[in-house]
């Protein structure tokens, strides 16, 4: 049975109980395997930790002493947004919404202008 687990380059959604079998993790899509430590009763045959893809993967642990204990961890290995990106995505809509404004300010006051000479016009038609 494992006594211990810790992930260093993920996040365990729940802590670790050597009593729960099935545990999910996440992953930054930069890594190719997940790096853990453990500390176990017996023999421990791990399967399943090399070369993880995009998405979900299965790691097993299998625990051999008096009996086998079989650890299952879903790891869901994704991109994770850097801070760069997300600022440039930002700036991306302010821009964007900055150039509709613009393009909104001319037409309205060029309506605004048409409207108020034909007012003009109606109001002193000469006769």
């Amino acid at each position: 049975m494992l006594k211990d687990f810790i992930v260093y380059n993920g996040y365990m959604t729940s802590e670790f109980n050597p009593e729960v079998f099935y545990y999910e993790i996440e992953l930054d899509e930069g890594e190719n395997n997940l790096d853990f430590d453990y500390d176990a009763t017996g023999k421990v045959s791990v399967y399943g930790n090399d070369f993880l893809t995009s998405g979900d993967n299965h790691i097993i642990i299998e625990v051999y002493d008096e009996e086998v204990s079989t650890y299952t961890f879903l790891v869901h290995k994704e991109k994770v947004l850097k801070a760069i990106e997300v600022t440039q995505e930002n700036d991306d809509i302010s821009i964007k919404d900055s150039f509709i404004s613009d393009i909104k300010t001319p037409g309205i006051a060029t309506l605004t202008f048409l409207i108020i000479i034909l007012l003009y016009c109606i109001i002193f038609k000469r006769k």
